[in-house]
């Protein structure tokens, strides 16, 4: 596309954005200028990007356009060499060193759980897909599987990914707490006189889906909202807040009217549950650390990961705040989530030293 700016410079090669947070760095700033139709200067390149410019066209200079959400992630590498032409070795990707069947049952769960997350597919179409996912992966390896979902999760994939690793990471965490069934405070914790917590295969199962499906309330939340690079405004975080509501809806248009799925679908954000009357199951617990602990590991488009070292000083702040049940917050934070940590370290340290 070829235009003149108001100044009559010819703008030549101009391309329209399709996803503008693909623009954007973690903080919100245009990492190029960008322009209208016209060729008119919208935002230089360096300068905040304001909301509205999401809801109209937006062209860019000479670029090649990114990778579009279509199923498949982009994975990163780790650059080897500086040097250029047939001096500059391949660049080796973190997935490399991912058992090719782990890597494959990764790609398989990819691409249901983009179609849960569609907004056209029916809510009972939704659950068969995630019960899907479960029965193909709840007897595999989770540890690698979560390895996998850490080595090619990007800013564009994080709800698929954030899903898929709050799932894997949920049943690595119930399986871990059975290995304490022989002591005092694993009971103390899950019989208690008014709540009692099934660990069964059928339990477990269900336990699974209300993970996968945490965030499904999310799918009728505006992307602009879901998107933004920035924060969001309190207008905004009103709307955000009505995802868990949102996905209790989902789940009854899907015929799910499970007590212990609503309870962790709807409250895990301590903050503004959407679903009471109830004693509260210590699952929910599990579920909202679990949440909290991927989301500040994970890179979104308005940040990158925090190290362990930060999300671990973070998760003990939180601890003291919400007063959660000590068992629970020593077994994920002390065993589980350092599981996860050692894993995600060798990985990275065997494909450096493969450069």
């Amino acid at each position: 596309m070829e235009s003149h700016n108001a100044e009559g410079i010819k703008i030549v090669n101009l391309k329209e954005i399709t996803d503008l947070n693909q623009f954007l760095d973690k903080v919100g700033r245009a990492v190029c200028n960008l322009y209208n139709s016209a060729g008119n200067l919208l935002i230089a390149k360096g300068k905040m990007v304001p909301q509205r410019l999401f809801n109209q066209k937006v062209f860019a200079v000479n670029y090649n356009q990114p990778e579009q959400d279509t199923g498949k992630t982009t994975e990163p590498v780790l650059e080897v060499s500086q040097g250029t032409g047939e001096s500059q070795k391949k660049k080796p990707l973190l997935s490399d060193f991912i058992n090719p069947k782990v890597k494959e049952d990764f790609q398989k769960a990819f691409s249901e759980i983009t179609e849960i997350f569609k907004l056209e597919t029916p809510p009972d179409k939704k659950v068969e897909r995630a019960y899907g996912i479960i029965d193909s992966t709840i007897n595999t390896d989770l540890r690698a599987l979560n390895s996998c979902i850490f080595a090619l999760r990007t800013r564009d994939t994080y709800t698929y990914n954030h899903s898929l690793s709050v799932y894997t990471i949920m049943i690595q965490s119930l399986k871990s707490f059975m290995e304490y069934q022989n002591e005092d405070r694993f009971w103390d914790t899950f019989k208690q006189q008014c709540v009692k917590v099934n660990f069964s295969p059928a339990n477990l199962r269900k336990y699974s889906l209300a993970a996968l499906l945490h965030d499904l309330g999310k799918t009728l939340i505006p992307p602009s909202i879901l998107n933004k690079p920035g924060r969001l405004s309190e207008e905004e975080f009103g709307v955000m807040k009505k995802h868990p509501a949102a996905g209790l809806i989902l789940l009854k248009k899907a015929g799910i009217e499970d007590r212990e799925i609503f309870q962790i679908v709807g409250n895990h954000h301590p903050s503004y549950p959407s679903f009471s009357g109830e004693e509260q199951n210590p699952i929910i617990t599990i579920a909202t650390i679990i949440d909290i602990y991927d989301a500040l590991r994970s890179r979104r488009v308005y940040k990158d990961p925090l190290d362990w070292d930060t999300t671990k000083r973070i998760l003990k702040e939180e601890q003291g705040k919400q007063i959660w049940d000590p068992f629970i917050f020593s077994v994920l934070t002390e065993k589980v989530f350092e599981d996860l940590e050692k894993d995600r370290t060798d990985l990275l340290e065997r494909t450096m030293k493969s450069a």
